[in-house]
């Protein structure tokens, strides 16, 4: 198309379309929108993942015999798998409510906390929202079987829990003082065979209250020397605080 009759190029009609092309080309770019994407964060490899926080639901660890309403918070949530934060938080689903009713009624029965007190343990609660809750809760008790079922569990386990730590307590206590006073059994056998002697003396008769009641309990002491640590300090200073009180009575 760009050839001459004399076989030669036109060269200028050449040029011309060229440049009407380039003019085409640059036209058309220049009409294409420009679209900006959004930038994309790439993720370092030393970067965590963030996820929220999970509550793990434990059965309580009841200290000194006592049951806390923090107990009683952690055993609903353990007996129902509604966690604690769901307790105390705003949320108004069904078994949320049903877990803070039950909270509320066993908190009341099981401590001596005041209905604001319980509110402000319970997500700073007004202490009319508690009452109701407390009054619901055991309208509920005595109408619907689960919801009885789930109360008398969670107090039920509670109160085990306490009566077997104090069961531990007590045991700890008497091995305790059985290293200081021996065995109660020979202890027992030890103080009935001393009193059995000064009771037959010849002057126990003569002695007064005072003297009496000081004498059994310096014989005690003597049978814990006898019986127990020998060397415990405690065993000599009471005999010579009883044998006082008598030489202050006169």
């Amino acid at each position: 198309m760009y050839m001459l009759e004399n076989g030669k190029m036109d060269v200028a009609a050449y040029l011309r379309h060229v440049k009407e092309t380039k003019e085409r080309i640059h036209g058309a770019i220049q009409r294409v929108p420009i679209v900006t994407l959004p930038a994309v964060k790439v993720k370092e490899p030393d970067e965590k993942e963030e996820h929220p926080a999970i509550e793990i639901i434990e059965p309580p660890q009841i200290m000194n015999g006592n049951i806390t309403a923090i107990d009683i918070l952690q055993m609903v949530a353990y007996v129902t798998g509604i966690s604690v934060i769901k307790i105390k938080s705003i949320g108004r689903q069904s078994e949320v409510v049903r877990a803070r009713q039950i909270a509320a009624v066993i908190i009341k029965e099981l401590t001596s906390l005041s209905y604001p007190s319980i509110g402000r343990l319970m997500g700073n609660r007004d202490h009319s929202t508690i009452i109701y809750s407390v009054e619901k809760g055991r309208k509920r008790i005595e109408s619907e079987e689960s919801f009885n079922a789930d109360y008398t569990q969670i107090k039920n386990m509670l109160l085990q829990r306490k009566e077997i730590l104090n069961m531990n307590t007590v045991e700890n206590i008497l091995q305790e003082r059985k290293k200081i006073h021996g065995s109660f059994e020979q202890y027992a056998l030890i103080n009935n065979m001393l009193i059995d002697i000064i009771r037959k003396s010849p002057n126990y008769t003569k002695l007064t209250d005072t003297e009496r009641s000081s004498l059994d309990m310096i014989i005690s002491k003597v049978t814990r020397i006898l019986s127990g640590d020998p060397h415990f300090p405690d065993h000599w200073v009471d005999i010579a605080g009883y044998a006082t009180l008598v030489v202050k009575s006169d």
